[in-house]
């Protein structure tokens, strides 16, 4: 464990995020929720996410407090029953389909609860860093992730769009980034804007991340990236007249 001050101050001048970078780690024995704020009522995760990054709060929830049900099964809180099923049929055709994705294509793990809180306040080692950003920001995500190996990117998501399985647990999983959107439920209930997409990363790679953002930074792609405005400003309708000039 460590201070991580200085990767948050990183992030956010590089980035100019609007929200706290946030730390989340997996509590997979509840020794580890020592020194932790346990919520008092039942919460998302998704919820949870947006009281870090928002507020600025350190906090924790086990399987006593979270309560969604999708989270519930994809941390490994409850097995499968008709009322997930009946939830899914919002983003399924058949019952089938519904059943198939919860059994074979949702990310999933097991877990007592989850961590969370912004980057420089927490005194747990993340298992994850969240960025909550824009399209640009997340571009920038991009290019730093990539600025070292010059590969490609293939981000996953799923009829339900959940960040907690396709963010959070798919991420655990496969030690690879993701950039997901927010499901129907972290929008109606976890106050995420229309706008907000959430990059998920290993906490492991987030030196090589801050790296690539400082290169990328230096060589001109910056946030925010200055337009070229030309000179003299002209209006955009002149587009389509002939210059005069000529």
């Amino acid at each position: 464990m460590g201070s991580y001050e200085h990767l948050e101050k990183a992030i956010n001048e590089l980035l100019r995020l609007d929200e706290f970078p946030i730390g989340w780690k997996f509590v997979k024995d509840e020794s580890e929720l020592t020194g932790v704020a346990l919520v008092k009522k039942k919460v998302y995760s998704c919820q949870m996410l947006k009281i870090a990054s928002q507020g600025g709060y350190v906090h924790a929830a086990t399987e006593n407090e979270l309560s969604c049900r999708h989270e519930r099964y994809i941390f490994g809180m409850e097995p499968l029953q008709d009322k997930h099923l009946e939830i899914q049929m919002k983003y399924a055709k058949t019952k089938d389909v519904a059943e198939k994705w919860f059994l074979e294509r949702a990310p999933k793990t097991k877990c007592k609860g989850i961590m969370v809180g912004p980057l420089g306040k927490v005194t747990f080692t993340p298992d994850l860093i969240v960025l909550i950003v824009n399209a640009w920001q997340a571009t920038r995500c991009i290019h730093a992730y990539l600025h070292e190996s010059g590969e490609d990117f293939q981000f996953v998501i799923g009829p339900s769009a959940i960040p907690c399985a396709y963010g959070a647990v798919y991420v655990y999983n496969t030690g690879k980034p993701n950039l997901v959107t927010a499901c129907s439920g972290a929008r109606a209930y976890g106050k995420f804007e229309k706008n907000d997409l959430s990059f998920f990363m290993p906490f492991q790679d987030v030196d090589k991340f801050v790296e690539g953002l400082r290169e990328t930074h230096r060589k001109g792609v910056t946030v925010p990236l200055l337009l070229d405005l030309g000179f003299p400003p002209r209006p955009a309708k002149s587009v389509f007249e002939r210059d005069r000039a000529t």
